[in-house]
């Protein structure tokens, strides 16, 4: 597959899952939501729930998704 093309695809597939997160936002507890590409070129989104404190879910390097869980805070 064309490099662009799977780019394409892998920031539609963010926005697709920072939409569903969003709207489940309202009964699941959470403030707000973001999605951005790690370091390593896979994706990231994390959210910010409503005790205040940031949780990470990431992309693998096969696409599917890992829950990490809070983030620390500094």
């Amino acid at each position: 597959m064309n490099k662009q093309i799977s780019k394409t695809l892998a920031i539609m597939c963010v926005f697709l899952f920072v939409i569903i997160l969003t709207a489940s936002a309202a009964s699941a507890s959470q403030k707000s939501v973001t999605a951005s590409m790690g370091a390593d070129g896979h994706l990231q989104v994390i959210r910010i729930a409503n005790d205040g404190l940031p949780y990470l879910t990431w992309q693998d390097k096969n696409g599917g998704w890992s829950y990490y869980g809070k983030l620390p805070s500094f």
